[in-house]
């Protein structure tokens, strides 16, 4: 499966912080923010959680549909009792399951808590080079694409290849055309 990174929109970064999708004047998510929306979890459904097993499913009209398309992608999987769980557990293996993304979201320390060593002159770019190529291997060892991208258009054509609308997205290119 192919899933897009709009970068504008992509929040990454900073204790509890990566969260699927956070509502701020600045509307962000996280990679798997990203992919479970063009998945078809609802906008309202990725707010302010976790992780794609934190989703209120049970408000979801095709909630069965949905958790199935989850599953097959690696992206939860069902526990004894029939509810999603993160993969994570799998991530015991090292077998690159989708739980490696939770750091490398969110690298505020080498131990993730207090502060950061310090940083080269040119971290920033270096560390959203080596995040993106990261993120990448993770999601092509899972068997999936992911593309990073700063082009709205490379966004919304992909959206439209997939039949998926981000509200969030046209809210947020329509104040900047409007602007």
């Amino acid at each position: 499966m192919k899933f897009v990174v709009f970068r504008p929109m992509w929040g990454r970064g900073g204790r509890n912080t990566s969260m699927l999708q956070i509502n701020t004047p600045e509307i962000t998510r996280c990679c798997l923010g990203f992919a479970c929306h063009q998945l078809g979890v609802p906008e309202k459904e990725l707010v302010g959680r976790l992780m794609p097993s934190s989703v209120g499913y049970d408000s979801i009209p095709d909630k069965d549909a949905l958790l199935k398309r989850l599953e097959e992608t690696g992206f939860i999987r069902a526990n004894l009792y029939g509810d999603p769980t993160w993969t994570g557990a799998a991530a015991e293996t090292n077998d690159g399951s989708f739980s490696d993304l939770l750091p490398l979201e969110d690298e505020e320390s080498a131990d993730g808590w207090g502060d950061p060593p310090p940083l080269p002159e040119n971290f920033e770019a270096q560390a959203e080079a080596e995040r993106e190529k990261r993120i990448t291997d993770l999601f092509s060892q899972a068997g999936h694409e992911i593309i990073f991208t700063d082009d709205p258009d490379v966004y919304q054509a992909h959206l439209n290849e997939i039949g998926i609308r981000d509200e969030s997205f046209e809210a947020r290119t329509a104040a900047r055309v409007g602007a």
